[in-house]
C-alpha cells in the first residue's frame, strides 16, 4: 500500500479545516495514520492537500466580491504608497 502525503507536505483536516504540517506516518491495520509537527494524528481518510477549500472558496465566491476584495487592497496598497511618499 502506498500512502498519499509525505514527511513535510502541509495539509489539512476535512472537518476543522485546521492546517499541519506532516512529521511522519505509519501504516497500521489497513490505513495510513500521519502525525504532525503540532503534535496530533490523523488518518489519510481525514486529511488532503492544504489549499483545496482556498480554491473552492475562489471558485464559489461571486464577481462582485471578488471585485469587491480586489478594490479594497488596491485602495489599501494605494493608501501606503502615498504614505511612504510623503515620508521623502
Amino acid at each position: 500500500m502506498k500512502n498519499k502525503y509525505i514527511i513535510g507536505e502541509s495539509i489539512e483536516c476535512l472537518k476543522s479545516l485546521t492546517t499541519y504540517i506532516i512529521k511522519d506516518f505509519e501504516y497500521i491495520n489497513g490505513f495510513f495514520l500521519y502525525y504532525f509537527i503540532e503534535g496530533s494524528s490523523l488518518p489519510e481518510k481525514n486529511i488532503r492537500i492544504s489549499g483545496f477549500s482556498w480554491l473552492k472558496k475562489i471558485i464559489t465566491t461571486t464577481e462582485e466580491e471578488k471585485n469587491r476584495q480586489i478594490n479594497l487592497v488596491l485602495l489599501t496598497m494605494d493608501e501606503d504608497l502615498n504614505r511612504i511618499m510623503s515620508e521623502y
